[in-house]
């Protein structure tokens, strides 16, 4: 177990650290806080310390701009989804936490949970992922206009790794200083070890274009899921394999996962 780190008198967003409160959740020590609002609570130190927690979620300011002004509880799946949005947009430490979403902004009027609320009512989001530019590709902002519900399976697949694969091209990282020191990856799936990057980035492009098709088939129509179909990004889904195919063939890297 690594060495104790002693957060009493820290804050975190609206949180102040009073002391340990002696329990534990699943290894982690919960920390007695006092929200701005003064009502304290334990919560555990790792979500105090990664920006996943920042009030007590009863009280009206959240992240110093955000207003929960129906007074929502933190197991109300409405108030779950807009502070998830929330800290992908003004959390003081969204460029720490979530790096991939610098210069990713919020509808204005976002910030009212009540107004959030009325919007997500009128979607199916029962079990699915907010995603905020699959319907309007290449979309910076969480809004009515920009961001619809998905399958998790759905969500993913335009996720980029930029934190693991460092300088090179999408789906790539360096796994040694051998002859093949290149590993492919897409989705999670192992691809192989190649010589260059190069040709460890043409695998990843064969492989994503392949799977994009293949995940939209499945939404469409796996019984599960094929509720929340939506045509508009089924379509970009495809252009977006057309496009990754096209590189292949023209021999040019794939820069962005973008229509």
């Amino acid at each position: 177990m690594g060495k104790k780190i002693d957060l009493v008198g820290q804050t975190f967003g609206e949180w102040t650290v009073l002391s340990d409160s002696g329990k534990r959740m699943g290894g982690f020590i919960l920390w007695d806080c006092r929200c701005s609002c003064g009502r304290v609570v334990s919560v555990i130190g790792s979500n105090l310390r990664r920006g996943l927690t920042s009030s007590c979620g009863l009280c009206k300011n959240v992240y110093g701009l955000g207003e929960n002004d129906i007074g929502a509880e933190n197991s109300c799946p409405y108030y779950q989804t807009w502070k998830r949005v929330l800290e992908r947009t003004i959390s003081p430490t969204r460029d720490k936490v979530y790096p991939s979403y610098v210069g990713v902004t919020l509808f204005e009027g976002w910030l009212k949970l009540s107004s959030f609320k009325a919007w997500m009512e009128t979607k199916n989001w029962l079990n699915l992922d907010i995603d905020k530019d699959l319907l309007v590709p290449g979309s910076k902002q969480y809004s009515p206009t920009t961001c619809t519900f998905v399958p998790e399976k759905i969500n993913l697949l335009l996720g980029t790794s930029d934190g693991k694969r460092g300088v090179y091209p999408l789906g790539v990282s360096l796994h040694n200083n051998g002859v093949n020191k290149y590993i492919s990856r897409c989705s999670g799936k192992y691809l192989g070890l190649y010589a260059t990057a190069e040709e460890a980035h043409k695998a990843w492009q064969v492989q994503k274009s392949k799977d994009l098709v293949e995940a939209v088939e499945w939404w469409q129509f796996d019984c599960n899921v094929n509720h929340s179909f939506n045509q508009t990004i089924s379509e970009n889904l495809f252009k977006l394999s057309a496009k990754i195919g096209k590189d292949v063939a023209n021999g040019v890297e794939t820069g962005l996962l973008r229509v």
